[in-house]
């Protein structure tokens, strides 16, 4: 839909050239402006059905129009001139196929690049003491200023108390990088960066497929030793090895602590019946979700295995080993960078083990530090980071926080355990690992299941797994625990865009060599 979004908003341009060039010859235009009013009016219903949440719409329709304008001028500018008019066309040709089709623009909504109303900036002060310094010189811009993360268990983990937000003025938002640029000149701030909204955008196309395709029982899943009556819907399982998986936890092996697995995400359904008895809330407030996207991803990574009841996961049998709670980052399917990490920070405050973070978008900054010191926060606080690749087809490297230094990023894989046409690919990430990531079966809220695809179920898969290892070696690092995955791995269809292919078992009997 997005793709028809562009293609009716070109034949807008088109219709534009094109008229221009016939008024220049005196040729009649009538049939030029029904194509222009169809095209427009096609774009705007297409705007408003694709263009994502009110924060995308208006800067996506205010770009557009600027780029129209553009158009229109040159056109009106060369119109009588036949060379010129064609350069002009060749020109603009190649500038919107760059713009709009090779990366710049066409994506999810969420790479609008649309920020927090309630607090637009972040900015990383060299000494706190310095903020009043900076709000005395934005005092024209009507601009509030609040520390980002108060009441840190560990403020000695990292810089982030240094950061806070700054709320501008609405009808000062349009001088945005001005503000940004005076920010600097006061000398009180290392660095400012955007607070950007993060919107839930899952491959609508391959999560269609899913529902067909997990609807019935698959043919070839082998017996796993469990008993969850959902399994054989599960493909997942298989090249996972799960089976081994299973017999390997059940072999007398003894976890030196029962982990937790947080996952930051639209909340958990934590009265579903198949999650219930791994599930400890953290937040009463957080144990729903009217989105099903937390739930969904709550269930790969912990659901109940062995219980006669839904899904297997990749929590042993039993539950031994893992339990999951939930920290709501995205209200509704939405929220900002400063939401996502201060959850990161709470799940860290709380004693989470493993963060599980299905989630992202692009930015316009080129560094994240405020989320480069959440994850060196989590990290000293003994917790392992791991977030999903994205959805784009693109570059991982782009997205955050999957670009972010010290998070193991986690690609999708199809049913031919190659890289999902969706999925983001790794090869500029430092830490690359992948997982099934399309037609995955699992829970959902009101005691439901459901097939969804995206990296975002891939991500849980890892989770679960990293849960497990460090239940078994509670001061397993960042670093050693992907060295594990990635050496037990085994190669997929394209494993330079996708890193290996988690298995399981194999992990487990590294860690006890």
């Amino acid at each position: 839909m997005e793709d028809l979004r562009i293609y009716s908003y070109l034949a807008v341009l088109a219709s534009t050239l094109l008229w221009f060039f016939c008024k220049g010859r005196k040729v009649s235009t009538g049939f030029v402006k029904v194509v222009f009013f169809l095209a427009a009016l096609a774009y705007l219903t297409l705007l408003v059905t694709t263009g994502g949440g009110v924060f995308q719409i208006p800067w996506i329709l205010a770009r557009d129009l600027a780029v129209l304008a553009i158009v229109a001028f040159v056109g009106w500018y060369v119109a009588e001139s036949t060379l010129l008019f064609s350069l002009a066309v060749l020109v603009l040709a190649l500038a919107l196929k760059f713009f709009y089709f090779g990366g710049a623009v066409k994506s999810h909504p969420s790479e609008q690049f649309a920020l927090d109303p309630a607090g637009e900036l972040l900015v990383d002060l060299g000494d706190p003491g310095l903020i009043d310094q900076v709000t005395a010189a934005l005092q024209d811009y009507g601009v509030e200023a609040t520390p980002a993360f108060p009441n840190l268990r560990h403020p000695e983990y990292s810089d982030l108390d240094d950061f806070f937000v700054l709320n501008l003025a609405d009808d000062h938002i349009g001088r945005l990088q001005e503000i940004i640029d005076e920010i600097y000149e006061t000398g009180a701030v290392d660095w400012v960066e955007r607070n950007e909204v993060i919107e839930l955008y899952p491959p609508q196309a391959a999560e269609l497929e899913a529902v067909a395709g997990a609807s019935e029982p698959a043919a070839s899943i082998p017996d796993l030793g469990v008993d969850d009556p959902f399994a054989d819907r599960q493909w997942a399982l298989t090249p996972l090895r799960m089976g081994d998986f299973y017999q390997a936890l059940a072999d007398g092996v003894e976890p030196a602590k029962q982990t937790t697995i947080a996952i930051l995400d639209t909340g958990v359904d934590g009265s579903h019946e198949d999650l219930k008895q791994s599930y400890i809330s953290t937040d009463r407030g957080f144990d729903n979700d009217r989105v099903g996207h937390g739930t969904h991803c709550a269930g790969v990574a912990a659901a109940v295995t062995d219980n006669g009841v839904g899904i297997a996961s990749m929590a042993s049998p039993g539950g031994r080993f893992v339990r999951v709670t939930s920290i709501r980052v995205l209200a509704g399917g939405s929220g900002t960078q400063l939401a996502v990490i201060r959850g990161m920070i709470r799940a860290a405050d709380e004693g989470a083990d493993v963060l599980s973070m299905s989630l992202g978008g692009p930015s316009n900054d080129q560094q994240q530090r405020a989320y480069a010191e959440a994850v060196k926060y989590a990290d000293r606080s003994g917790a392992l980071v791991v977030v999903s690749a994205g959805n784009n087809g693109g570059d991982a490297k782009h997205q955050v926080p999957a670009g972010v230094e010290g998070v193991i990023v986690v690609t999708a894989l199809d049913r031919g355990l190659s890289r999902a046409q969706f999925s983001n690919h790794i090869e500029n990430i430092g830490m690359g690992i992948a997982a099934p990531g399309v037609d995955i079966y699992s829970t959902f809220p009101g005691n439901q299941y459901k097939p969804l695809s995206g990296t975002s179920m891939a991500t849980p898969y890892v989770a679960g797994l990293l849960g497990v290892m460090k239940a078994l070696d509670p001061d397993l690092d960042t670093q050693r625990a992907y060295q594990l995955l990635d050496s037990t791995g085994v190669d997929t269809g394209d494993t330079e865009k996708t890193g290996r292919l988690i298995q399981p078992a194999a992990a487990l009997a590294a860690m006890r060599r």
